[in-house]
């Protein structure tokens, strides 16, 4: 086995993450919708779960039930990482399960564990050794060559939606602080009174000026919409403005 298969297993389940999430998402909301933080079609935590079980479990590990249970405790370790990860760096809960039972801090979920759980010794079992088997067949230059086109464009995403995320951010405080000043008018007014100022505001053209300028670019307003859980207290308000305009849009 050398390093470009590795990658390329890193890729095949980055992608098939993707399908799963998407799948779901259709079958929930009846339309589609790109799962994931890149453009591309792939969730890299995914990959990395996926590869992580494969090293440490592939070969050493048999029992299916071991596997199962295993498998479980990783894939819901890293995704509890990874939401707590982003909750520190945006300042926002991209996905929550505190509507469901048996959450942890709304990061994980008994239901998500289970399913991780089966997904990992289904891949250890049969998925992976189909895949390694398949990708042994390619032809050593092939498989460089394929790696290093599906690196570069893996790269190209990541820069792309990190300075995307970066810029949301950017863009929600800019709003959030925008909103607050204007909201600061009104604290002190009976909640009729307070609506009414609000309203006045919004109407103004020096407000819908300064708000037309931190209207959020595609990308940004993707993720904002693919990600209906997204929420956050430090930019509740901003978020609500968002939304609100993009349901708004045809």
């Amino acid at each position: 086995m050398i390093l470009a298969h590795i990658f390329l297993a890193f890729m095949i389940y980055s992608f098939l993450g993707w399908l799963w999430e998407t799948v779901l998402f259709i079958l929930r909301d009846r339309r589609f919708v790109n799962r994931g933080f890149l453009f591309g079609p792939f969730c890299p935590i995914y990959g990395t779960g996926a590869l992580v079980c494969c090293t440490l479990l592939y070969g050493r590990v048999e029992n299916f039930a071991l596997l199962f249970i295993i498998g479980a405790f990783l894939c819901s370790l890293l995704e509890y990482i990874t939401h707590w990860a982003l909750e520190l760096l945006f300042h926002a809960r991209w996905w929550d399960y505190s509507s469901n039972k048996f959450n942890l801090k709304g990061r994980i979920c008994l239901s998500s564990t289970l399913a991780f759980g089966l997904c990992i010794a289904l891949l250890i079992d049969y998925i992976h050794p189909f895949v390694m088997s398949k990708l042994g067949d390619l032809p050593q230059g092939t498989a460089y060559a394929l790696a290093a086109v599906l690196y570069t464009i893996l790269v190209a995403d990541v820069t792309l939606t990190i300075t995307g995320l970066v810029g949301l951010r950017e863009r929600l405080e800019a709003l959030q602080s925008t909103i607050a000043e204007h909201m600061q008018k009104g604290i002190d007014l009976t909640e009729e009174m307070r609506l009414a100022l609000v309203e006045k505001l919004e109407s103004s053209q020096i407000y819908r000026e300064r708000l037309a300028k931190l209207t959020l670019p595609a990308f940004t307003s993707r993720l904002v919409r693919n990600f209906p859980e997204l929420s956050s207290e430090r930019y509740r308000e901003a978020l609500e403005r968002v939304r609100e305009k993009q349901k708004k849009r045809p």
